[in-house]
Formats: C-alpha cells, structure tokens, sequence
C-alpha cells in the first residue's frame, strides 16, 4: 500500500509570495508549522492508501479522462483558513481566476478515482494552497492580518496532474512523484 493524492505544482512567484507572507508576518511565523516550501503544490485529490497495482492502472485512466483537457492558468488572489477565522488551524491562499477549471479538474478526477473504490470527497472541493498549519498551543491573536494581507494575484500555469505518493517522516511528509499527467496545448 501507498499513501498517496494527485496534486498540481504552483509556480516559483507563488513560492516567493509564501516567503513574503511569512517575511512580513513574523508573530504569524513563530506559531505556524509551515507547509513543504521545497514542494508546494494544490491536492486536486487525496487517496489515501491504495494498493500499489492500482497506481499504473489509475494513472492510465487520468491519461485517457484528461485526454481533451487542455493546459490553463489560475491565480493565487486570496488568503483563507479552515475550519473558520474564530478557530483557524489551516492557512491557505486561495484561488481566484481559473478555479472553475481546477474544480472542473477535480470533478474529472473523481470520476475515475471512483472506480476504483476511492471515496468522493464529502466536502465540496475548495482549491487552496496550504502554507501552514497551527502549531499545537499556539494562540493566534491576530487572524486579520492574514486574512487582510494585500498582494497582486499571482498567475500559475496548469500543464500537468501529478500522481504523489506521500512518505510520513518525523520530520515531515516526503512527497515523491509517481507518474505524470500531461495537459493537451
């Protein structure tokens, strides 16, 4: 079995908005478990552990679904946390143009992974780019200045779906690429 999830890249603009983030947030840096920095990527899917003779026949039915899917771009325009600002634990950028076409993405994704006994998603799909999460104990006083953080949107080109298998480590999750879906021009 491998832990795995299907994931697309972001670009190096949207890496050195992260280091930004954390730059002008410092109090925000003291209390966050960053998000892999040398990886960061959008979860299109998670799929938890799957049988590792399924990974070859997954991806060839990604490869034939996303056969027509052509390459697109989105923006990274928003900040965000879950569960809700009240409580936040998770802190993300969100997107604002092209996220229709990654729900679009996730939709086709699932329909494969489904197949394959795969549980569907129970909340509705929210492409978001996590940086960070809330270190255990952490008091965050001051969620607005994440929340109002002011930056221009951040454009990211879409041209391939990443099939991750992710290796739990005490010093984090390694994330090493399986297989790659190309994206038609």
């Amino acid at each position: 079995m491998k832990r795995t999830f299907l994931a697309i890249k972001i670009s190096d603009f949207t890496k050195n908005l992260i280091t930004a983030i954390y730059e002008d947030l410092p109090e925000l840096d003291k209390k966050l478990k960053r998000a892999n920095i040398d990886n960061p990527h959008i979860t299109i899917k998670f799929l938890g552990d799957i049988k590792e003779d399924n990974i070859q026949p997954i991806g060839d039915d990604l490869k034939q679904e996303l056969e027509n899917f052509s390459k697109f771009g989105f923006e990274i325009a928003s900040t965000g946390v879950f569960p809700k600002p009240s409580r936040p634990t998770v802190f993300w950028l969100g997107v604002g143009k092209g996220a229709k076409k990654l729900e679009q993405l996730h939709k086709k994704v699932e329909k494969v992974t489904n197949n394959y006994n795969i549980s569907q998603d129970k909340r509705s799909f929210t492409p978001h780019l996590t940086i960070g999460r809330k270190r255990k104990g952490a008091r965050i006083t001051d969620i607005d200045q994440f929340l109002d953080y002011d930056f221009k949107p951040v454009y990211n080109q879409v041209d391939e779906l990443i099939f991750f298998e992710s290796i739990l480590k005490s010093s984090g999750a390694i994330h090493k690429p399986l297989t790659k879906i190309k994206l038609e021009g």
